[in-house]
């Protein structure tokens, strides 16, 4: 893997538990400010031996080949890692809480370690984890330059994000 991959361990928030938080600048990013894709599912992106089933999504060895193959400008990653409540902070609360029957979200709670909390993960994300990414390294702040991707219920989380916060 090409680049920087900086971790930072065991991140606090006020909202949500701790978890790691891992920032990748590809090589040669320049000094310009970069935009920033922020990745649900984070343990997955860079390392096998943290990777769902051992094997990564190759995220850094892609964006580096787009960027050198395809003119792609240079972009920063960040890898949010999820934690034992994937599936309740991922899971878009408020249309569940609107349409769902209570006993489903009882069963939810049950089967899932937890009520739906994705409002308290999105508020981690917009509140404390961007403002931190912004102030400690060289990013283009503006929507614009800021997105978000997952795979499966980390697309599910980032297009209620997406939803929820589009001015961000």
């Amino acid at each position: 893997m090409k680049g920087t991959l900086t971790r930072h361990s065991d991140f606090g928030s006020a909202h949500v538990g701790k978890r790691h938080v891992e920032v990748w600048i590809p090589e040669n990013a320049g000094s310009n400010p970069l935009p920033v894709l922020y990745m649900q599912d984070g343990q997955n992106l860079f390392h096998a031996g943290d990777a769902f089933a051992g094997v990564t999504w190759g995220v850094a060895e892609m964006v580096s080949r787009l960027i050198s193959e395809e003119g792609l400008p240079p972009v920063m990653v960040v890898g949010i890692w999820n934690t034992h409540l994937r599936i309740p902070e991922y899971m878009p609360q408020k249309p569940l809480a609107e349409w769902a029957d209570p006993r489903v979200l009882e069963r939810f709670a049950k089967t899932y370690g937890g009520e739906p909390c994705s409002d308290a993960y999105l508020r981690f994300m917009v509140d404390e984890l961007k403002p931190f990414i912004d102030r400690e390294y060289n990013t283009r702040p503006e929507a614009n330059s800021t997105w978000l991707m997952g795979s499966s219920m980390g697309g599910l989380i980032s297009l209620y994000g997406v939803c929820e916060y589009p001015e961000v």
